[in-house]
């Protein structure tokens, strides 16, 4: 049985050279690939935490982690969990990081397991949501690019489909790009410590937050078409199908287009130049999955 993820087969499409690193044989790069997805990996656990326990329980589990977290980054997390209000009285938690699978129609052997960032249930209807949390640094006002994009997302399809769900909301953030700098030094006064610093930092972003919360936090419901959903399917079947005979035939071509991705150079390059071993533990380690 080969078990696959809309993760995993969005990493085969863009380069089936970095899919065989990280999930045939098992390596990453020691340091994550960019601190924003670190970013988003905090933010992404902290109101799963909010969306069960409430904001006291998310104030907590980030206190718990501050020797584990930056002082700046975990200021910009507190700064923008003081404005994070999603309707959650609507609904009713049913769970965080909940599992589904789906099996590609034609195909045996294969199924593609699909997580959750958190199941919900609209208390008046009684319909199952799946909420999906996301950072980033574009515009999320208005309906541009960012949304639009979604309607052709092949992970909200297969999400469609594992969970049986008409709707899924999408609860993103806006990652701050505002940064601790002179200013808050000079708001702290002088002498102040470096936690005086952030402090006053985080006081700063949370006005700036205030001051216009559209530009931060959006939660928004992205719905499909049977169509759209069928067509998401078709796009499921021909990636698992692609990657299946990749496994079969241990054939995973690169991908020259992706050396200078999204979040900057490849960590990988240097293993497809010849420069660097893939077992050389200073640059990269074992990949374990989250649980």
């Amino acid at each position: 049985m080969l078990f696959l993820s809309p993760s995993q087969i969005s990493t085969f499409r863009d380069c089936p050279k970095k899919y065989s690193f990280k999930y045939l044989l098992g390596r990453v790069p020691m340091v994550d690939d960019d601190a924003k997805m670190f970013f988003g990996r905090i933010w992404d656990d902290v109101t799963g935490v909010w969306w069960e326990y409430g904001l006291e329980g998310a104030v907590e589990w980030l206190f718990d982690r501050a020797d584990r977290i930056d002082q700046v980054e975990a200021a910009k997390i507190a700064a923008l969990l003081k404005n994070y209000n999603p309707p959650r009285d609507r609904f009713k938690f049913l769970g965080n990081q909940v599992k589904a699978e789906i099996r590609p129609k034609g195909m045996y052997g294969v199924k593609v397991l699909c997580i959750a960032d958190t199941l919900l249930e609209d208390v008046e209807t009684g319909e199952k949501i799946v909420r999906e949390c996301k950072t980033t640094s574009r515009d999320i006002t208005g309906y541009g690019p960012y949304w639009q994009r979604l309607q052709v997302d092949g992970q909200l399809g297969a999400y469609y489909h594992a969970f049986g769900v008409e709707r899924m909301f999408y609860d993103v953030t806006g990652r701050p790009g505002i940064k601790c700098c002179g200013k808050d030094e000079r708001a702290a006064g002088p002498g102040a410590s470096r936690q005086q610093v952030v402090d006053a930092y985080q006081a700063r972003l949370e006005l700036a937050i205030e001051d216009n919360p559209a530009k931060w936090h959006a939660w928004r419901a992205v719905e499909k078409t049977d169509a759209d959903a069928d067509e998401a399917m078709d796009d499921i079947v021909e990636r698992a199908r692609m990657l299946r005979e990749s496994w079969k035939n241990t054939w995973f071509p690169r991908n020259s287009n992706q050396c200078m991705g999204v979040y900057g150079v490849c960590r990988f390059l240097d293993v497809c130049t010849g420069r660097a071993s893939l077992q050389n533990n200073s640059l990269f380690r074992d990949y374990k999955r989250r649980k």
